[in-house]
């Protein structure tokens, strides 16, 4: 899969920088223009309750719809959200997604939320801006928003059973 140039991918974005509530961060237009593997389809990621902060259990939560992807080898170097080193998987819309042509179609073309020379709704700076939480106390440090923290934003919860 092709990675979708920057351009395309922005007119995809409300103006939080997100599509669905999935974050586009930053971290990730470096990818844009490229050519990567797809590592696999994601319905369902586990969030850690410690995270949270009062919770002691992890929560398995449903992605809203069936059109994220991880690609390979391809991880948050953290260089807008304060130095961050966790190394998260990144999650893909298939809608910043375009199939390699030698493919001979087989994949996936998602068609985008705006056509033509439209000016997008969100720019890369509201991308680099929409990474830090706005609302800080200024004797805290500074907090930041990624896909992580945005989980159960961009995901629903699932029963017991269907985990």
């Amino acid at each position: 899969m092709f990675v979708r140039p920057a351009q395309e991918i922005l007119r995809t974005l409300d103006a939080n920088g997100t599509l669905d509530g999935l974050p586009f961060m930053p971290e990730m237009l470096s990818y844009c223009g490229k050519r990567y593997q797809v590592s696999s389809r994601v319905i369902q990621a586990v969030l850690d309750g410690a995270a949270l902060g009062h919770h002691a259990e992890s929560f398995v939560r449903a992605f809203h719809n069936d059109d994220v992807v991880v690609l390979e080898m391809l991880r948050c170097a953290g260089s807008y959200h304060g130095g961050c080193r966790r190394g998260c998987r990144l999650f893909w819309k298939e809608a910043w997604l375009k199939p390699v042509a030698e493919s001979g179609g087989a994949g996936f073309v998602a068609g985008e939320r705006t056509t033509g020379n439209v000016t997008p709704i969100c720019t890369e700076r509201d991308v680099m801006e929409a990474t830090r939480v706005r609302k800080t106390p200024a004797n805290e440090a500074p907090r930041y928003r990624c896909q992580a923290t945005e989980l159960l934003r961009f995901t629903t919860p699932l029963p017991w059973w269907d985990s």
